[in-house]
């Protein structure tokens, strides 16, 4: 029962998108696409709802293979060397390996792997493996959400994979290493990928959410206190993006180019520092090439001016790829791999599919009907044996490990704490420094590990947000960073003076 179609799912938190590709000769060619916006903070009903419109109209053949992309902020996608060992202790040995990347228990997780090629080391043959594991409760959801639709899957694919199919497919394959970036609604994921084999990945907590939400703080402007809605930023950030140096056209309400770049620069400041920590780590962790080109993807990258300010950040050449829809690289990477390579589908599901495609061609209709009885009893969890072997197991290891986790605990929270305590006489003797004679402080302080900054601005003859600007640069260039400004606020009609409030990290 072979199929001629093939669906990408990739249900993320802003938007749900879909692609549908058929062969064509050698390749897959993309025959439909289909994005679905979330409405802000969706519960699941929503969820639900948007993944019934997204899959309205478009004809799901029963032998259609349909493949998803799995993104969770938990997940880990990594190369891991091993001993030789028969298949069945393989995947214990990798949860061991990658325990210490994850940030939840090994045992909580579902993982797969393939193999990519025998190495040496110190005279042992080793197996060199792609391993991908993801918690096994973001697998349930995402079942219990596909199952809601009638949509059985043939595999689920770690996000990163899905990108580095995407760009083998797309992109021309130079011999170095190309980085992409896909900067989505509420999370980015960033991958290294040379020749189609992807070498390294890594999840970036900043996303297009954050520069929308940046944009939308109080401001002073010629019209009097404004703050921008989410649909107004959003439209600001397709026109304008990130205003370039002597921009002067007026934007929405007045407010100034000036002003609109001292909203989104803390959340731009965090991503390019992100970025440079993902390079850095990859050329320590992998010891590869380096990388001179970043590609861009996902509905973030339409940012206008993102591009020319990375590039400034980053040194290396950052791009946005031709003939592309940016949002469609992931969920038509997943289409392309067509149920083949790294699968986090639970074993017993991948079983159940394999009886129902041998027997489909033997019993037609009632296999099906009980095939999909199997799927749904088998998703929602293990069998009942096995869960209790693993309670057991796990109540053993609690107690072992219990006094050490505490002990533990303890150190790292005292470790932490001493840390965390801001260097003050540095900051005091940089600020008395920095502080123009238009401004003075009237407050600092601290809240949520976000330093505070509050102020007054008087009017000496100087554009005021020209003022605030050139105060927030000056700032990042000493011990702050991912400065912002969160608001200004005219102190009378007749007044020359406002006040202001700034945020950033130590």
């Amino acid at each position: 029962m072979k199929s001629n179609r093939t669906i990408g799912l990739d249900l993320g938190g802003a938007s749900f998108k879909l692609v549908v590709v058929e062969p064509s000769g050698n390749r897959h060619a993309l025959v439909h696409s289909k994005v679905v916006d979330l409405p802000l903070q969706a519960d699941s009903a929503a969820r639900q709802a948007a993944l019934a419109q997204l899959l309205s109209g478009i004809p799901i053949e029963k032998n259609a293979l349909v493949v998803s992309v799995m993104d969770d902020p938990f997940a880990c996608t990594r190369e891991v060397i091993t001993p030789p060992m028969p298949s069945g202790e393989l995947s214990g040995a990798i949860q061991w390996e990658l325990q210490r990347y994850l940030a939840v228990p090994a045992e909580e997780t579902l993982v797969d792997y393939e193999l990519l090629e025998e190495v040496e080391v110190q005279g042992a043959k080793k197996l060199k493996l792609l391993a991908a594991a993801i918690p096994a409760q973001a697998i349930r959801d995402h079942l219990e959400l596909l199952s809601g639709s009638g949509i059985r899957p043939v595999q689920l694919v770690p996000k990163a994979l899905a990108l580095a199919r995407w760009f083998q497919e797309t992109q021309k394959s130079p011999e170095g290493a190309v980085a992409v970036l896909d900067l989505g609604g509420t999370g980015s994921e960033f991958v290294v990928v040379k020749k189609g084999r992807l070498l390294f990945a890594r999840k970036i907590p900043v996303a297009g959410c954050d520069l929308t939400k940046g944009m939308t703080g109080v401001l002073m402007t010629a019209q009097g206190q404004v703050g921008l809605t989410e649909q107004e930023a959003e439209e600001i950030k397709r026109k304008v993006g990130i205003p370039p140096a002597g921009f002067a056209e007026p934007l929405s309400r007045g407010i100034s180019a000036t002003q609109l770049l001292s909203l989104i620069r803390g959340s731009l400041e965090r991503l390019a520092q992100e970025l440079e920590r993902s390079l850095a780590f990859y050329a320590e962790s992998t010891r590869e090439e380096s990388i001179t080109e970043l590609l861009l993807v996902g509905g973030g990258a339409n940012l206008k001016g993102l591009p020319q300010w990375l590039e400034g950040r980053l040194g290396i050449r950052v791009a946005v790829p031709e003939n592309t829809e940016l949002a469609l690289a992931s969920p038509s990477g997943a289409a392309w791999m067509g149920g083949r390579g790294i699968n986090l589908l639970p074993g017993e599901i991948r079983q159940a599919l394999r009886i129902q495609v041998q027997r489909a061609t033997m019993v037609g209709v009632l296999t099906a009907l009980v095939a999909g009885m199997i799927f749904l009893k088998v998703g929602m969890g293990i069998t009942r044996q096995t869960l209790a072997t693993q309670i057991h197991s796990a109540q053993i290891e609690m107690a072992l490990l219990t006094p050490q986790v505490s002990r533990a605990k303890v150190e790292l929270t005292i470790r932490d704490r001493r840390a965390r305590q801001p260097d003050w006489v540095e900051l005091f003797r940089n600020l008395s420094r920095t502080v123009p004679r238009e401004i003075y402080l009237t407050s600092l302080g601290v809240q949520d590990a976000q330093i505070v900054l509050r102020g007054r601005l008087r009017d000496l003859g100087k554009a005021p947000d020209v003022v605030l600007s050139e105060f927030m640069e000056e700032l990042e260039k000493g011990p702050l960073s991912q400065v912002r400004l969160n608001s200004t606020r005219r102190l009378g009609e007749t007044s020359k003076e406002s006040e202001f409030e700034i945020g950033c990290f130590l």
